[in-house]
Parts: C-alpha cells; sequence; structure tokens
C-alpha cells in the first residue's frame, strides 16, 4: 500500500519510549523552572517585607529621637526658668532683709 510504512513491534515500542522519556524530561525541566520562579518570587517579597519594616523602624527612631530632643530642649528652658525665678526671689529676700539699704542714702 501506498504511504504507509510499517514498523516492528519492537521498534515502536522504543519510539514510544523514548517520546515519552523526552516528555517526562520536558515536564521535570519546566516544573524545576517553575519552582525556581516561585522561589524568586518568595524572595522579592521577603525582602520587600524587610524593607518595609527596615523604613518603619527608621521613621519611629526619628520621631522618637526629635520627641527625645523637643523635651531636653523643654526641660533645658524649665531649668532656665527657674533658676531665673530663684534669682529674683534670692534677690527679693535681700532686699526685704533686715539692715538691707532702702534705696539712695
Amino acid at each position: 500500500q501506498a504511504g504507509v510504512t510499517v514498523v516492528d513491534p519492537s521498534t515502536l515500542v522504543s519510539l514510544i519510549s523514548t517520546v515519552t522519556s523526552s516528555n517526562m524530561a520536558e515536564l521535570h525541566r519546566l516544573h524545576k523552572e517553575h519552582h525556581l520562579q516561585m522561589q524568586e518570587r518568595q524572595i522579592k517579597r521577603d525582602e520587600e517585607i524587610v524593607r518595609r519594616e527596615r523604613e518603619r523602624d527608621e521613621e519611629k527612631a526619628r520621631r522618637e529621637m526629635d520627641r527625645d530632643e523637643r523635651m531636653f530642649k523643654f526641660m533645658n528652658q524649665m531649668k532656665e526658668s527657674n533658676e531665673q525665678r530663684d534669682k529674683m526671689i534670692i534677690n527679693m529676700c535681700k532686699a526685704m532683709a533686715p539692715g538691707a539699704r532702702q534705696g539712695p542714702a
């Protein structure tokens, strides 16, 4: 018959085996590639999470430093204010003490 190729059974089995083996190898390669892509995506997600956490921690530290600095300035102002008040009280006490000069002599 024209166009018909006769293949003995052992050649056919060998051919099927080769095709199956080739398909399995390709399937294995694709699966491995997919697994690597998934790992890469997970690494990128993890890196992004770490980056965001680091930025948040840095911002928090900046806010705490600003707050501490403002508190320190305020405490210094309070201290200076208290010192000025104490000097005024001492001067008033000196002026009102017995024997203190009252006005020009």
